[in-house]
């Protein structure tokens, strides 16, 4: 996968990985469900399991880019955490 395509496949990942977490299971069911999702969201999203891990292997021997991918998404979630609070500033 791309760069690009790493952004939206972790930012994917991450955000349904909150949504799990949000509704307050035990940690163990939640990454059980989690678990059972992913397969899901890959699909959703065009990219399959094997490709991501793959993707993921190559970056970590190039950390130096894994961690601007990982910047990127973890400005991107915070921009979209900012989003949500002010569009909804009761929570």
């Amino acid at each position: 996968l791309s760069e690009e395509e790493m952004i939206r496949v972790l930012i994917q990942l991450y955000e349904n990985e909150e949504k799990i977490n949000r509704l307050n299971l035990r940690r163990d069911s939640a990454e059980k469900i989690f678990e059972i999702a992913k397969p899901i969201i890959f699909e959703r999203i065009g990219v399959s399991d094997t490709t991501f891990s793959a993707s993921m292997d190559y970056y970590a021997l190039q950390p130096v880019v894994l961690d601007k991918i990982y910047a990127v998404v973890v400005d991107s979630l915070n921009l979209r955490e900012q989003k949500l609070t002010v569009s909804n500033p009761t929570q």
